[in-house]
């Protein structure tokens, strides 16, 4: 479900498609001929429109809304509902109906350059002019800054792990979402020049910066009419003048006292190998402690600290020629994270990490206690082909169990009923013919019960 934009005024009419397919067996197919109900909602709640017709042969259908020259100003909520299905046959959308008037000016923000290093400071420039050319002379800016996580790699080395967010126990919640920056910035107000520019100088300390992140620069410009606009800008940040590059690992699913020796390199952001860097290299089993806190009527919920010890370590010198090694060890069935990290000449601190499973039936895992009581599975690999077999390592909170295996996709595809011991088990799936076309990925791959 989808409209021509996302904006509109009174007197205006909100133009809507969409387009269905159905989740089968063995694929989509498209609803052709079926009906489908379009309902809109304006932001009082009550509804402007409701019209059902016919999808086409491509499970398409098409409405024209005419927005009220005394519509409520707010959101317009859009309901398509396939007949005949539950809420997986219902899509939503929704637009803005607005009093606004046409812009008089642009304003654009740069950089001075496209990427820095942590530690360098940066300059954002904004200009504003009028649409006919002239600059915006007589006016205020004021300057925001924002950073997140970004993804980057170094020309030749697409398959290589740059990134430390997974040593870093924040990594998920880091990788969602972005934050303002005030340490280092000078967010006040700037008055424009005669050539309808500003500019301010940002320091770019990054704390805790775990990879490369992107820092973006928001002018907002406001006229002597007090309309204001705003244009924005990026600049990637690199945590380091080189990274630490780990190679992927063939295999992130290993059996218990399973040898591991990792591959590390130093590149710069050009892409060029620096030889004679010390790099620790460090085998880090993660453990959770999981202690249930009572809320009062019998609620509560399970509070976690994580806790990480240092299996093994070394210390290797990058070389000009190709990636620097040391045998490591793992202890135990759980979830390990190799780390590696240096310095670089600026006292920058650069690391790169990735994770391991290990699987076993002896010893402590030490698995994280969710407060919905589910079981999370592991997947040895992202995808499959028919022929192949799935290892699912299971995160057993139980000494022995039965457990009831089911892999599903719209429909049960097989089930089975498995014997399991141990904290982290592994149970094996065939992927079968009847699987093809199906989306089988770490999260939905299998749902397990254990009484």
């Amino acid at each position: 479900l989808f409209t021509d934009r996302g904006l509109y005024r009174r007197g205006e009419s909100i133009h809507v498609k969409t387009l269905f397919r159905e989740e089968q067996l063995q694929g989509l197919q498209t609803p052709a001929g079926k009906r489908v109900k379009l309902k809109a909602t304006d932001a009082d709640g009550s509804t402007v429109f409701e019209k059902t017709v016919t999808l086409g042969a491509y499970g398409e259908a098409a409405f024209e809304i005419p927005v009220k020259d005394t519509a409520p100003l707010g959101n317009v909520s859009l309901q398509a509902h396939l007949e005949g299905r539950e809420e997986a046959g219902t899509a939503y959308e929704s637009v803005q109906v607005a009093a606004y008037r046409p812009a008089e000016f642009k304003t654009g923000a740069a950089f001075t350059k496209p990427s820095h290093v942590r530690g360098d400071k940066a300059t954002c420039t904004a200009r504003a002019e009028y649409l006919f050319g002239a600059p915006l002379s007589q006016g205020s800016s004021r300057f925001t800054f924002s950073r997140r996580p970004t993804w980057f790699s170094p020309p030749g080395h697409d398959e290589r792990i740059f990134d430390d967010s997974t040593f870093g126990r924040d990594g998920e919640a880091r990788a969602s979402g972005s934050s303002q920056i005030s340490e280092g910035a000078d967010n006040g107000e700037r008055p424009l020049g005669p050539r309808g520019e500003a500019a301010v100088e940002l320091s770019l300390r990054m704390p805790a910066q775990m990879g490369p992140e992107s820092v973006t620069c928001e002018a907002d410009v406001t006229d002597i009419s007090r309309q204001s606009i705003a244009g924005e800008t990026t600049t990637l940040v690199h945590p380091g003048t080189f990274y630490v590059a780990l190679d992927a690992p063939a295999d992130t699913m290993l059996a218990e006292r399973a040898p591991v020796a990792p591959k590390v390199r130093a590149v710069d952001p050009e892409g060029r190998v620096r030889a004679n860097v010390i790099v620790k290299l460090e085998l880090l089993k993660r453990t959770w402690s999981s202690v249930y806190e009572e809320q009062g009527e019998g609620g509560g919920h399970y509070s976690s600290q994580v806790k990480d010890v240092l299996v093994g370590s070394c210390d290797v010198r990058t070389t000009q020629t190709g990636s620097a090694s040391c045998p490591l060890q793992v202890e135990g069935p759980g979830y390990y994270v190799v780390h590696a990290k240096a310095v670089d000449e600026r006292k920058n601190p650069i690391g790169a990490s990735y994770g391991l499973y290990v699987s076993g039936e002896s010893g402590s895992a030490g698995w994280q206690l969710r407060d919905d009581a589910s079981l999370e599975l592991v997947a040895d690999r992202k995808s499959y082909e028919v022929g192949q077999t799935a290892k699912i390592l299971v995160k057993n909170p139980f000494l022995e169990a039965d457990a009831l295996v089911t892999v599903e996709r719209a429909n049960t595809l097989q089930k089975l009923r498995v014997h399991v011991k141990g904290p982290a088990p592994v149970i094996p799936i065939h992927v079968a013919g009847a699987f093809k076309h199906q989306v089988i990925d770490r999260d939905d791959v299998l749902h397990g019960m254990l009484p």
